[in-house]
């Protein structure tokens, strides 16, 4: 039965973490993305997965306790009905184990053989009598989704919600991009904002760069994630992104080949720039350079993970002022380790060289080109077919402003009712995993009392985070492209406050309905639904 292989997945991963193990292997978490890549270049916004604290050791994706279940609606007007908690009323207190749970979970009295199909039967047998495959199906969803957030952020009236207001704040800042009157003046704030990029010509002038908070939006090459590990620690993952497919897929015809309309458009932009067609092709040659190196070096939370600290990179004679870059940035954490490849310290030798910096230059001025394409405005008036301005502003909040639209998404289409049904579906899964630990018998009593003790603290949430972004510090200038910086930096901040937190008081930042159906994130001990 898939629901058993299920719990049992999960009851073997709390049996292995219960003592905070160190294990060599590594199992990655599925990849969650909150910040995306195409508009924003923050790097501290996107999931990463746990592992296991051992220095200069392979980290291993891990669990941590956690309190309270959360499956109520995060909305505005809080609709939607938290969880009352019964489960945790046993949490403590293993002697007052019920070793006769059984799993609740059944077909009308009939025990279910394949999870999956009880849960989704209904709608696979819709999907297929409207002759849709499940791709097809996905995308319908995902633009319903888009269309409703559209509605949102065009048609709702803000005037009567407080200034400090997140959700107020969030439609403000894609109001002011959406309706942009005169890019000339954009154009001079981008100017002047990539003069010091062009500029560069040393590797210590890139690292001046990569230390100032607005251009490390669009550093992707010393590139962090801040995620959890094993031990109850938030972390930074060095998590770099390749270009190359992007450059050569959407911004630029091969060679010999007749301009697409993107590619033109790119060029026009940079020409108001003060950017010849010469210039823009080195950068885009530099930047595939560099793309392809960092397409060689596995990175991130789903490659094989470790633990480097500012002596191991000294060892292995990284130059790179790496751990000076994130203090300045604010962004190291406790933990005076970063998370990284296996081959971290490799790559960075190969890269950061004297001869690379005008290419590390590029790399990061063609990156900030192309968000200022879109943020400006300037896109829109160039001839691309089916670009739809709007749909792409939608896109870029979403990714900065995800946790107070996400609130007010759950709060006009999330039925109220559902809350409470969704809770006791989860304590039923809960109480199948139960009834597998206390059948099995290759786990000991005591092992068995606490894995179930563990299991009874996993949270729940539901269409919200356990810690959510209420952009309470943003602080608006009435310039459209001050504003996008303002907002971008304001989440920013948020995912850095997260390194600070530990233990139980960890909660999951980074799902939500909006990249989400369902899974176990272990690093966090919770269903993200």
């Amino acid at each position: 039965m898939k629901l058993r292989i299920i719990a049992i997945a999960i009851c073997i991963s709390l049996v292995l973490n219960l003592s905070g193990c160190k294990n060599k292997g590594t199992v990655t978490s599925p990849d969650v993305t909150t910040g995306a890549e195409e508009n924003t270049g923050n790097g501290s916004v996107s999931s990463s997965d746990g592992t296991a604290r051992d220095t200069g050791n392979q980290a291993n994706n891990g669990n941590t306790s956690a309190a309270d279940d959360q499956t109520g609606n995060g909305g505005r007007s809080d609709a939607g009905t938290p969880s009352d908690n019964s489960d945790t009323a046993e949490n403590g207190d293993p002697s007052s184990t019920d070793k006769t749970a059984k799993s609740k979970i059944n077909d009308n009295g009939t025990p279910i053989s394949d999870f999956d199909e009880y849960v989704n039967r209904e709608w696979k047998l819709e999907q297929k009598a409207a002759n849709k495959d499940r791709a097809l199906a996905v995308d319908e969803s995902r633009s319903l989704v888009n269309e409703r957030l559209l509605d949102i952020l065009n048609n709702t009236d803000i005037s009567g919600l407080p200034e400090d207001d997140g959700f107020k704040k969030a439609i403000t800042v894609y109001r002011e991009i959406r309706d942009h009157n005169d890019i000339s003046d954009a154009l001079n704030t981008i100017r002047d904002f990539i003069a010091p990029i062009e500029k560069a010509k040393t590797l210590e002038d890139l690292y001046e760069l990569y230390s100032t908070e607005k251009y490390s939006l669009f550093n992707l090459i010393l590139r962090f994630e801040i995620g959890g590990d094993a031990n109850g620690n938030n972390m930074q993952y060095l998590s770099p992104i390749d270009l190359s497919a992007s450059i050569n897929g959407t911004m630029f015809t091969q060679d010999g080949e007749e301009k697409s309309p993107e590619h033109a458009g790119f060029l026009a932009f940079a020409n108001e720039l003060g950017i010849t067609e010469q210039r823009v092709n080195e950068i885009r040659d530099n930047s595939l350079i560099i793309g392809g190196i960092l397409g060689e070096y596995p990175m991130g939370p789903n490659a094989n993970t470790y633990y480097f600290s500012v002596e191991q990179l000294n060892e292995a004679g990284v130059k790179v002022p790496l751990f000076d870059i994130l203090r300045k940035l604010n962004s190291l954490g406790p933990e005076e380790d970063i998370l990284a490849g296996e081959k971290c310290c490799e790559l960075l030798n190969k890269l950061y060289v004297p001869e690379n910096a005008a290419m590390l230059r590029d790399y990061l001025l063609l990156y900030a080109m192309r968000i200022f394409y879109n943020v400006s405005g300037y896109i829109s008036t160039c001839d691309i077919p089916d670009y739809d301005h709007e749909t792409e502003i939608c896109s870029l909040i979403q990714s900065v402003a995800r946790d107070v639209l996400a609130a007010e998404y759950m709060n006009r289409y999330y039925p109220k009712d559902e809350a409470e049904e969704l809770r006791k579906f989860i304590s039923d899964i809960k109480d199948a995993a139960k009834a597998v630990i206390y059948e099995a018998d290759w786990i000991s009593t005591y092992s068995a009392e606490a894995v179930r003790a563990k299991l009874m603290k996993m949270r729940v949430c539901a269409g919200k985070n356990g810690y959510s972004d209420d952009l309470k510090e943003l602080e608006l200038s009435g310039d459209y492209i001050e504003d996008f910086f303002r907002i971008t930096l304001c989440r920013n901040h948020f995912a850095i406050k997260q390194l600070n937190l530990t233990g139980d008081y960890r909660r999951i930042f980074k799902g939500d309905l909006f990249n989400v159906n369902g899974f176990f994130y272990g690093p966090y001990y919770s269903y993200v639904l």
